[in-house]
This record gives C-alpha cells, sequence and structure tokens, in this order.
C-alpha cells in the first residue's frame, strides 16, 4: 500500500451519534462435578451454539476451535511455548502469564502424569481430574492466564464471541473466575468457576457467549499457583483441561464512543484492481484506524469527539491515494456515507448538523 502521511485527507462533521449504547447480550454455561460426566451435557450444549470444530488449520468464516493438550508433542511440554496454538497447531490462540512459564503435564507412567513434579509432595494425580485424558496445563508461578485471539496462522489480531474452559479441581467457590475484555480492554463479563463438590478429581467448566467482541480472556486458576511448595486449609490451586471457542475473526468494523458510533470502510486499488472490506483497530473509545491488509500499515484514521447533547464530531484522515468509501452508523441505524476517489488526497470538511 501507499502511504503518505504528509497529506492527510481529513474531514469532519457533527453527527447525531444517539444516546443509548447497545449493552451486549451475555449466555453464560456453569457445570461442575465428581468427573467427566458430570460436565458433558453442559459442554456440548456450549459447542451446539458455537458451530463445527474447525480443529487446526486454515481460517474459517464461523464454527469453533478447540484445544485439549494431548496432542502436544513432548518436546513442547515444558515450557509450551506461548503462541504454539497459533504457529505449531494454528487454532488463533497466544497466552501469556505472570509466571515463569506454561506447562502441560505427561502421560500416564511419565513423571510429570498429572503434575505430580511440580505438586507439593506429589499430589497431582490423585487430586487432579481431566475431562479429556491425560494431558492437563497449567501456568507456572502463577494463577492467571491472559489468552488473545489472531486470525489462525498469522500475526492478524482477532476477537471471539465465546470462549469456555474446563478447570480441575476446584474446592473453593470463589477460588477461580474467567474474565472477557473487549478490544479496548473493558471488561464484558467476569463469571466464577464453581467448586466441583468432591475432595478429588472434580472438574468444572464456564463458557460465555456474548455479542460483543472478545479481544482477550483471562483465566484465575485458583487462588494458589499450581507449584507452590505450601498450601494452607484456604489454598486452591487448579488445572486447566479443554478450551473451546469461537472461530477467531478480525473485525471489520470499527466500534467508537461506546458503540454509538460504528465505522466500515470498502476500498479499492487503482493500480492492480484488488479490492476489499478494511479491518478495524480501535486504540480508545474515541479513537481508532482502519487497514486494507496489513495490521502495521494503518490506511484511515477515525476519532470520535462527543460533547454531549447527542452530538457527536467524527474526524477522519486517510493516508492512501486508493479510492474508499467510508460508513458511519449511529446506534438508531442510520447511517452517513462519504466516499474518496482515487488519487486523491485532498480534504473535505462539513461542520453542518446532519440530521437524520
Amino acid at each position: 500500500m501507499r502511504f503518505h502521511l504528509a497529506k492527510a485527507t481529513l474531514f469532519s462533521f457533527l453527527f447525531a451519534a444517539g444516546l443509548t449504547a447497545q449493552a451486549g447480550v451475555t449466555q453464560t454455561f456453569s457445570a461442575a462435578g465428581n468427573d467427566a460426566a458430570a460436565i458433558q451435557g453442559t459442554v456440548d450444549q456450549f459447542r451446539s451454539v458455537l458451530g463445527t470444530n474447525n480443529a487446526a488449520g486454515a481460517p474459517a468464516a464461523s464454527g469453533r476451535r478447540e484445544i485439549n493438550w494431548d496432542g502436544v508433542p513432548a518436546q513442547f511440554l515444558d515450557p509450551l511455548p506461548p503462541d504454539f496454538f497459533n504457529k505449531n497447531s494454528t487454532r488463533g490462540l497466544v497466552m501469556s502469564t505472570t509466571g515463569s512459564r506454561f506447562k502441560v503435564s505427561g502421560d500416564q507412567g511419565t513423571a510429570s502424569f498429572r503434575f505430580a513434579d511440580v505438586t507439593d509432595q506429589g499430589w497431582g494425580p490423585t487430586e487432579l481430574g481431566t475431562f479429556s485424558p491425560q494431558k492437563l496445563f497449567a501456568p507456572m508461578g502463577s494463577n492467571a492466564t491472559d489468552i488473545t485471539f489472531f486470525v489462525p496462522g498469522t500475526a492478524q489480531p482477532a476477537n471471539v464471541t465465546a470462549f469456555g474452559a474446563v478447570f480441575s479441581d476446584v474446592d473453593l467457590s470463589d477460588s477461580s473466575w474467567m474474565e472477557l475484555y473487549d478490544p479496548l480492554g473493558r471488561k464484558i463479563s467476569s463469571v466464577p468457576v464453581p467448586a466441583a463438590g468432591v475432595a478429588a478429581l472434580g472438574v468444572s467448566f464456564v463458557g460465555v457467549v456474548t455479542d460483543e467482541p472478545v479481544a482477550r480472556v483471562r483465566l484465575v486458576s485458583g487462588n494458589a499457583p499450581l507449584d507452590s511448595r505450601c498450601f494452607s486449609s484456604s489454598s486452591d490451586a487448579v488445572a486447566l483441561d479443554d478450551f473451546i471457542y469461537s472461530e477467531p475473526i478480525a473485525s471489520r468494523e470499527l466500534v467508537l464512543s461506546k458503540g454509538r458510533i460504528r465505522a466500515t470502510i470498502e476500498w479499492r486499488s487503482q493500480y492492480n484492481g484488488q479490492s476489499g472490506n478494511a479491518f478495524a483497530l480501535p486504540q480508545k473509545d474515541e479513537f481508532g484506524y482502519l487497514y486494507f491488509s496489513d495490521p502495521n500499515n494503518p490506511e484511515v484514521f477515525v476519532k470520535c469527539l462527543d460533547f454531549g447533547s447527542g452530538k457527536a464530531i467524527i474526524l477522519v484522515g486517510g493516508v492512501t491515494d486508493f479510492w474508499y468509501k467510508i460508513t458511519f452508523k449511529n446506534s438508531r441505524g442510520e447511517t452517513l456515507v462519504w466516499e474518496k476517489q482515487s488519487g486523491s488526497l485532498s480534504g473535505y470538511a462539513n461542520n453542518n448538523d446532519l440530521s437524520f
């Protein structure tokens, strides 16, 4: 793409934004019990909402992805690379933790079976149950796992609309939970993980489906790291099993002003005839950009200034000489369309109140 920083196009207008942001619709799935059978029905219901299992492979338009740890090769068990499930097994998921590393347990007969090599006095095999035998997963030195999403096999940021996880050996009802965040870091949902209700080998599941884009998920597994060496009666060390989530998809809609303004772009190159719909990357609630193919090459910047009284000033700066058409929609469904011709870097300004 041609990138022109010095000659950015700019237009602005007053927009009747609509005062009411649309609240996201969230559906929660939750189950716990003494073995996999106790949560199987709830997990299957969650799967059916998400659609076809796409496994590992090329990006898809819909469906779901799953991770069960059992296919991780021995050389990647400890440490597990944070991007293993986007690079080695392309499922569009990358993890991070404040701990020292990620670890996948070994099969039966190995020293790390159900984390016997890291749990205090080797209690892992007697305490930790599985949903899909035999391997489990956990961060070391931390009880938190942060998950972000990408178009599978690429560096292109993506969002999901559903995420679920199986937790192993949750003893306390307030020790574990799952949090979902939108692309701006705002919390969409926080769901407690139910205690299994048994002393050993119990499993718990929580899943959330929402109509909001989810850019990050945080899993808090227990109130102490699994590899902690000292436990009290109030400590609860927890492992993780299956992850189930909707297909990671790059957003083509830039959402601003708490959902009151949404922008989309159609574009076309006059050089090779390529065309498409731009991808969106919000930066703050009032600002973001759209790109045509490379997330590191922003093409159009959009800023929304909300001065109250249901009015918003929107500023658009283009750093491309391609033809594009930008469409704005407010929370009432009303639209405004502006078209920039190819080869043009001139600005457009309209400070009139546009009524709908």
